[in-house]
């Protein structure tokens, strides 16, 4: 990998670019350095299909759409198929090139041409991606712009949200797709005659494929094709503290609000999009915010695990949680039973309903060392935000479902090693 620009200025016009509105004030990219290295020093090291996963919210749209436009007009070319629900037109998803100014506006307004067609994907499964009109398009638009084809030596398909689509828009669960797009693109970087058949002139270039995902049943299907393709997982996690404090800080300067700051750190753990939720949809109420987005996530990740057949009652889930957790906790020599990620371990739909993730291996695209001994990140297993944890804490402590706001926020206020 060849960047265009070096990575200092990357990193600087990352951080120009105003990505996300608190209470009216324009928040900028933030952070994110060794993100930015790891990306085009590991992941684009070889050709490869890549899953960039973590918790919903920690930033990984952002990420990957700065990053591009970041380094257009350089030698890489992005091609980014956004499956937002919220935008997505039919079964077609919006498909962006990040490219070289020059040529951008062109490819944009020719994708507009490819009509919605009958859904089947690469690998014969149930969506379409249209890649073959997409690569049509593309190539024939370099063409006719005076050697930039030529110029192009890097592709990056980026396919975003693919789960939540198959999830919420296909009620596909089972995530089959995922495993069969994703291994056409394994063959591809296996094969140089599939690559060849599949993207012509583009298979001149080095491609790379990655799968931003946030379902944790949907990694695990991605997660087993083995090492195929060079077929990487790499963690990407949500804003160390310095820099969600810094935002915090900034944005308080410009609004008027009564707020504890490390309060929302034992809260959020630095992921920005509960922080969009709690300004722009809940007007800085953290008690409300606890108790929908926390409290009753965790109640009705239980219910729905007790309407899979699996158990009678929350209560009874919490029950057996708590039993199964102390005598691990007994065998294991870790003390009293809190809800440690690394014995809950995503069990009683925990992980299916993304209260949880499971850490795969040591591929890391964030550096997680600010977070690692925090009582809600282990070492296999992490919950997506710290208010999960304290609020699962708050219930196994009190042996009930039906716990307050004020009761998780006693139980941070006594237990969290920074609390006052």
């Amino acid at each position: 990998m060849r960047p265009a620009r070096n990575v200092d200025e990357i990193i600087r016009r990352m951080h120009d670019k105003v990505v996300l509105r608190l209470g009216g004030y324009g928040v900028h990219f933030e952070d994110r350095e060794y993100e930015v290295r790891e990306f085009l020093n590991n992941v684009l090291k070889l050709e490869r299909v890549a899953f960039i996963y973590g918790p919903f919210g920690a930033g990984k749209t952002t990420f990957l759409k700065t990053i591009a436009e970041a380094m257009e007009g350089g030698d890489t070319m992005f091609v980014y198929y956004d499956y937002n629900p919220a935008i997505i037109r039919e079964s077609m998803p919006e498909i962006m090139a990040y490219v070289g100014y020059g040529v951008k506006n062109a490819i944009l307004e020719a994708l507009k041409s490819i009509e919605v067609s009958a859904p089947i994907s690469a690998a014969g499964f149930t969506l379409s991606m249209n890649l073959g009109k997409v690569i049509n398009v593309i190539i024939d638009v370099l063409r006719r712009h005076g050697g930039e084809l030529g110029r192009i030596e890097n592709v990056v398909f980026v396919i975003d949200e693919y789960d939540r689509y198959l999830r919420e828009k296909l009620r596909d669960f089972e995530y089959h797709d995922i495993s069969g797009v994703a291994g056409g693109f394994a063959q591809c970087v296996e094969h140089r005659d599939v690559m060849e058949r599949t993207f012509k002139d583009l298979a001149q270039k080095r491609l790379y494929f990655i799968f931003a995902l946030s379902d944790q049943a949907a990694l695990d299907v991605a997660d087993k094709l083995g090492g195929k393709g060079h077929s990487t997982p790499y963690l990407f996690w949500n804003l160390p503290r310095r820099s969600f404090e810094n935002i915090l800080n900034e944005v308080l300067r410009h609004v008027r609000a009564n707020v504890d700051v490390e309060l929302l750190w034992q809260l959020l753990g630095g992921n920005m999009r509960e922080l969009d939720e709690l300004v722009n949809n809940y007007d800085w109420d953290v008690a409300m915010w606890l108790r929908e987005n926390a409290i009753n996530r965790i109640k009705n990740t239980f219910d729905k695990y007790c309407k899979a057949g699996r158990c009678g009652s929350i209560s009874k889930v919490l029950n057996e949680l708590v039993e199964n957790g102390n005598s691990a906790a007994r065998e294991l020599n870790l003390g009293e039973f809190v809800g440690q990620p690394d014995i809950v371990r995503g069990y009683f739909g925990l992980l299916e309903g993304n209260v949880m993730v499971r850490l795969l291996g040591a591929w890391r695209l964030s550096g997680t060392s600010d977070v690692q001994g925090e009582p809600w990140f282990g070492n296999d297993y992490a919950y997506q935000i710290p208010a999960y944890y304290w609020a699962l804490r708050a219930m196994i402590e009190r042996r009930t479902v039906n716990v307050s706001p004020d009761d998780v926020v006693r139980t941070i206020r006594e237990n969290a090693k920074t609390m006052p």
